[in-house]
């Protein structure tokens, strides 16, 4: 895995104390590809979002976005936010129903 594509992700890890956020996760979304977390309640997305936006740090791992590692946030490496569920205005919308916004 090299970090050219757009996102690489490589045996990253998280841990709070004892608890696992994620663990040896690995993964890359082509240019052009789309990519989606689709997991149970608990299972680590937001933790891995937070440390592909450069929120958190990860415990173990690595992560690039757009070439760069998740752990440099300068303005010009940000590419994007994080808005939990229960914030969004449109929280009416089914998650499966397309929606031109």
């Amino acid at each position: 895995m090299s970090p050219t594509e757009p996102i690489a992700v490589k045996r990253l890890a998280k841990y709070y104390g004892e608890v696992r956020g994620i663990e040896n996760l690995t993964f890359t979304v082509e240019r052009g590809g789309v990519f989606d977390f689709l997991r149970l309640k608990g299972a680590g997305k937001s933790t891995a979002i937070r440390i592909l936006l450069g929120l958190l740090k990860s415990t173990d791992g690595r992560a690039w976005v757009l070439g760069h590692p998740a752990t440099e946030r300068k303005n010009e490496h940000r590419f994007g936010t994080m808005l939990p569920a229960k914030w969004m205005a449109v929280n009416h919308l089914q998650k499966r129903k397309p929606t031109a916004l």
